[in-house]
């Protein structure tokens, strides 16, 4: 009950600051967390999205995208994203993740 009180909260003032400036990649990208929290993915994705189109290369987005598909066991999607994350930047946890993506989708071999 805790948390879905404090991910309300979070889409409120994000809503809030939207409202002021609806380009906000943070903003986006914090609502996007807070809607992944309360189950609502694809709404996640969709905020997601609209940093992607703001800043195609922001490394947050692209990793939030990848981790909220690969939990929706679309592996060969994450791994795109994931992908794209580590040609802006090299994470092991982009690595890690995109390795745990290969594996379900049982090719341990591109892992």
């Amino acid at each position: 009950m805790e948390k879905l009180g404090k991910n309300d909260t979070v889409i409120e003032l994000c809503n809030k600051l939207l409202s002021k400036s609806p380009f906000n990649p943070w903003a986006l990208n914090t609502k996007g967390l807070a809607c992944n929290e309360l189950g609502k993915h694809t709404d996640a994705l969709s905020y997601y999205a609209m940093v992607l189109t703001i800043e195609p290369q922001n490394v947050t987005a692209l990793l939030n995208t990848a981790n909220t598909l690969s939990f929706l066991g679309k592996y060969s999607e994450s791994i795109l994203y994931y992908d794209k994350a580590q040609q802006q930047e090299k994470s092991s946890s982009a690595s890690r993740a995109k390795s745990e993506a290969y594996q379900k989708l049982g090719k341990e071999d591109e892992a």
